[in-house]
């Protein structure tokens, strides 16, 4: 079950988002990594990816929850 987005006052998206997002995001980044050979590039790359891991695991906990 995907999370709802949630709208605040005025229609606005409350910080909320689909997971499927954070899972192409994961994909796009972790496929980036596999070329980039800048070390500085590599470490924004890592730090985005992480973000988005991050985010992923929250929405998966959010849904945990609503489930029960």
């Amino acid at each position: 079950m995907r999370p709802q987005i949630e709208l605040g006052p005025g229609g606005k998206d409350q910080g909320h988002m689909p997971d499927w997002i954070a899972k192409s995001n994961i994909t796009h980044f972790k496929k980036l990594l596999e070329t980039e050979k800048d070390p500085q590039k590599r470490s924004v790359i890592k730090r985005e990816l992480a973000e988005e891991e991050a985010k992923l695991a929250a929405l998966n906990r959010q849904g945990e929850r609503k489930e029960r």
